[in-house]
């Protein structure tokens, strides 16, 4: 059953749901440049995964008032692999369009490998994939707390069937 709204801020058009080092940041910010999509600076707002406590309200209100004639959307790439978000968004936005982002699965794993290096990770490649793959041996990906994600997010097939 649909949540009710108690607000007059436009539900969005659209939700660009993954996958992370696939190019979203880039595609949302060329797919805002046309003049009907109204740009909302926060891309990632995470409500689907991370912030779904705070509520419908608070996750509209990301959005302020977009004119009628302006579409409206955003982009958490992270979506994609969580695997609670697609009851949660089908609940509260059925009829939103979804745009999935893919790259080749090592290209995008190595990309992350090296975000992360930049964010402190000390580990080499090969150590990171050994950890992560003793995880996955253990684990489902239904469970997302992977040590890194590195090989989990790149399971496009899993997360696509939900």
């Amino acid at each position: 059953m649909r949540e009710r709204r108690r607000t007059r801020v436009p539900d969005p058009d659209f939700i660009i749901i993954g996958a992370p080092r696939c190019g979203t940041s880039v595609f949302y910010r060329l797919l805002c440049r046309h003049p009907k999509i109204k740009y909302v600076p926060k891309k990632e707002i995470h409500f689907f995964d991370w912030n779904h406590e705070r509520g419908l309200e608070w996750y509209l209100s990301q959005f302020g008032h977009v004119p009628e004639e302006r579409i409206v959307g955003e982009a958490t790439p992270r979506y994609l692999a969580h695997p609670e978000v697609p009851e949660r968004m089908v609940r509260v936005l059925p009829d939103v369009k979804l745009i999935v982002l893919l790259r080749n699965p090592v290209d995008r794993a190595y990309s992350h490998y090296h975000l992360l290096r930049r964010r402190g990770l000390e580990e080499e490649f090969e150590a990171v994939l050994e950890t992560e793959r003793g995880w996955l041996e253990e684990n489902s990906l239904e469970d997302p707390s992977a040590p890194t994600n590195l090989l989990t997010t790149g399971i496009y097939v899993e997360h696509l069937k939900r």
